[in-house]
């Protein structure tokens, strides 16, 4: 079984990532289920910005999702690597 990166919560949205849950709020979660949508929410507002980054990242290296090819050059650009980083 491939590691993953997921918050600690057993209910709720256990693959959205942090923006997606912050932007549906406690409403990602069923109605008996609110505090922990409280207490997952909290947490994830705790990470530190390059959070979902590093997740994504983490994603990648483990084999768990790919790269968009048409995505890479933009995002080797917005990192400031140089393009031959990424084919080399």
């Amino acid at each position: 079984m491939p590691h993953r990166a997921r918050a600690p919560v057993e209910v709720g949205p256990i693959c959205l990532g942090r923006r997606c849950a912050a932007a549906l709020g406690a409403d990602a979660w069923c109605d008996g289920h609110r505090q922990e949508a409280a207490e997952a929410l909290a947490w994830l507002s705790m990470l530190p910005a390059e959070a979902d980054d590093v997740a994504r990242l983490w994603w990648v290296a483990t084999g768990e999702v790919r790269l968009d090819p048409a995505l890479v050059s933009t995002a080797v650009a917005r990192l400031g690597l140089p393009a031959t980083s990424v084919t080399d």
